[in-house]
């Protein structure tokens, strides 16, 4: 059966179907806009990060420059470091120099954890005096291999962290342990008073639990 087609009525659906294809090209360009718009942030705000994070280790990088200088020119006298001050005035004490060779990590050990001091450098987070019998526990932040702890994921048992004092002297820790756990268990800082231990604390990112890694003095 022979089907009558009325201008009036193609003409609306044409004007229908322009409408909508402008309504859909309005879409398209408002999300292009939107998206473009919120990967500029996004890349504004990954770049304020790196940059921040390259100047706060600059700090740490300019403290080993000083120690390694005054180790140079000082024989079995303690180097003498100035103390970390903040902007808000809050003030941290150099302890001493960690250094794991197989990830190439060396940075100082301040006497406090804050969140600013940890965006500097690994910080003491429990324990008595560094190299001294004990549990001395370090915290550092994960920054997904833009260095401080990030690379502590790639350890191993029986690896080696080398601990050095102010006076250069130092003590080598053998990994025995490496286990995550949850943030609120603190098991990990328990003190042994029979012997000298490091914790090394940080976090995983991707799962939002904490990887510790547990060493003895090495004899």
């Amino acid at each position: 059966m022979n089907q009558i087609i009325y201008p009036e009525k193609v003409e609306s659906n044409i004007i229908s179907y322009k409408n909508n294809q402008i309504k859909k090209k309005k879409i398209y360009k408002s999300l292009f806009i939107f998206s473009l718009f919120a990967f500029i942030i996004f890349i504004s705000y990954y770049m304020f990060l790196y940059f921040r994070l390259l100047k706060k280790e600059k700090v740490s990088k300019n403290i080993l420059g000083v120690y390694d200088i005054q180790r140079l020119y000082s024989i079995n006298a303690p180097v003498v470091l100035p103390n970390v001050i903040l902007e808000n005035g809050e003030s941290a004490d150099v302890l001493g120099i960690i250094q794991i060779e197989k990830i190439n990590l060396r940075y100082p050990i301040l006497s406090k954890t804050t969140d600013d001091f940890l965006e500097i450098a690994p910080c003491k987070f429990y324990g008595g005096n560094l190299n001294d019998y004990g549990n001395f526990c370090i915290a550092g932040h994960n920054y997904d291999n833009n260095e401080l702890f990030s690379n502590l994921k790639f350890l191993e048992i029986n690896d080696i962290i080398k601990v050095y004092n102010l006076d250069g002297s130092y003590v080598a820790y053998k990994i025995y342990d490496k286990f995550e756990t949850v943030a609120s268990d603190t098991s990990c800082i328990k003190q042994n008073e029979s012997i000298k231990e490091i914790t090394l604390i940080t976090c995983n990112n991707s799962n939002k639990k904490r990887l510790i890694i547990k060493a003895k003095q090495n004899r």
